[in-house]
């Protein structure tokens, strides 16, 4: 009830965000802004989703032991967070004016590229305090630094826009980022309070699991629920770096281009998706129930599981979204004062109701531990989804629709191949050798990794 009720509030803040986004900074600045922030995403999903997966399960097997044990984890996965972190950081910033000029299109955006990873940094820290939180089972205080942030952000972004943001487009993002920034600071404060008021600082209070096992056990974790998001996000990012210029040769100048992609990610898809709140909901129930039925070898409930999870996707798609469907172009105008082609809303809906049952596919994988099936099926439809943006987008006849349909396409054939391994895998209980379980030497470190890494949730 907290996190739904959460929810709708942020869903709420983010609408009311994006309105004033489009009213005080216009779609061509908020397509620009999604350019910029491609670096965001790619870094995140190499440096922050898989810390997430990683933390919040070695919490929630470490939620009974003594809290020095949760600090120890806690400043390892810091540790190594930083390393990812100054990877990826280092050399973007290093060429961040190249960056800015032949990815984005605008060498102006280069001051805006160091304020991401800035609000990058930021927000590893506040990722990593959330994780902990949500391991022990301390929701509450996540969707409050959740409420905290996103509110703070609203009302900095406003004033910024409001008093300085009569310039440029490139001027206009670095406002905006300038208030995501700040508004980190809000949500890691309310978390930092929390955690140092319920868990120790002093690592050493607790010395019966071995620093090196919780780094073995991490790791083990770590790296297969980042490689999928890696491949997903570095394709999604350059796939939208590359839509500007396939436009202009399409027949679209630079501007319309932009505003077209602000168009269809600032203000079509939020409306296009807000039953997605439901299916994320309905998946987040159903992978550890399936994962245990699959590991029990309970055949009949893991069959049920499955088709559970499959109708939720289902209602999502034909009894929440198709009924929205013709009210979704005046809901834009009313809220955005600004509405796409009702051709481009019906490309949109589809392409949505495919990710409703593709991340749902993919949710069941990873409880059937198939994640190499995952991350394989993600690349070769991604791959694909990237070949056809490229084609259809430049075509005159077709331009920002043949990039829906192109992503239409792209989503429907990895949906094809999940489908086909969970028929495949879905009738059988977990199979051998599905579980990851490193080989250590000491007889503690393996009954440690054995009772902790055959329950990790992972991630799509």
């Amino acid at each position: 009830m907290i996190l739904t009720i959460s929810n709708l509030g942020l869903q709420v803040i983010g609408f009311v965000y994006r309105m004033m986004l489009t009213r005080l900074a216009g779609t061509e600045a908020m397509g620009l802004n999604s350019l910029v922030m491609q670096i965001y995403s790619l870094a995140v999903s190499v440096c922050i989703s898989g810390m997430n997966v990683a933390v919040v399960t070695l919490v929630g097997r470490l939620s009974s032991a003594n809290s020095g044990s949760i600090n120890r984890l806690v400043k390892a996965a810091f540790r190594m967070y930083i390393v990812l972190f100054l990877f990826i950081s280092v050399p973007v910033a290093i060429f961040r004016g190249g960056i800015a000029v032949r990815l984005i299109g605008d060498g102006g955006a280069a001051n805006a590229i160091l304020l991401v990873l800035i609000c990058i940094f930021l927000t590893g820290i506040e990722n990593l305090l959330k994780s902990v939180h949500i391991g022990t089972g301390r929701a509450g205080t996540t969707a409050a630094s959740e409420l905290i942030e996103q509110g703070a952000r609203l009302i900095l972004v406003f004033l910024l826009l409001k008093n300085f943001g009569a310039g440029s487009d490139t001027s206009s993002v670095i406002l905006i980022l300038l208030g995501m920034v700040f508004s980190e600071f809000f949500s890691i404060g309310t978390l930092l309070w929390s955690y140092s008021r319920k868990y120790s600082l002093d690592s050493k209070k607790d010395m019966s699991i071995d620093e090196h096992i919780l780094i073995r056990s991490y790791l083990a974790i770590l790296i297969p629920a980042t490689l999928t998001g890696i491949a997903s996000t570095a394709f999604e990012s350059i796939s939208t770096l590359l839509l500007p210029s396939r436009l202009i040769l399409a027949g679209y100048s630079r501007d319309a281009a932009l505003s077209a992609i602000g168009l269809i990610n600032g203000v079509a898809m939020p409306l296009v998706t807000m039953p997605m709140c439901f299916v994320l909901a309905s998946n987040n129930i159903r992978l550890p129930e399936i994962a245990a039925a699959a590991s029990a070898h309970d055949e009949q409930r893991l069959k049920l599981l499955i088709r559970k999870s499959l109708y939720a996707a289902a209602i999502a798609a034909f009894l929440v979204s198709l009924p929205l469907l013709p009210l979704l172009t005046k809901l834009s105008n009313i809220f955005f004062g600004i509405a796409p082609t009702q051709k481009v809303i019906n490309l949109l809906s589809l392409k949505t109701a495919i990710i409703y049952f593709q991340i749902t596919a993919v949710m069941i994988l990873n409880a059937l531990m198939k994640q190499g099936d995952v991350l394989a099926f993600a690349l070769i439809g991604e791959f694909a989804q990237l070949l056809l943006i490229y084609v259809l987008s430049a075509n005159p006849f077709l331009h920002i629709y043949g990039y829906i349909m192109a992503m239409i396409m792209g989503e429907g054939l990895r949906l094809v191949l999940n489908l086909f391994s969970i028929r495949k895998h879905g009738s059988h209980s977990m199979e051998k050798g599905a579980s990851i379980n490193p080989p250590p030497k000491a007889v503690k470190a393996k009954l440690f990794i054995r009772k902790v890494l055959p329950f990790h949730p992972a991630t799509h």
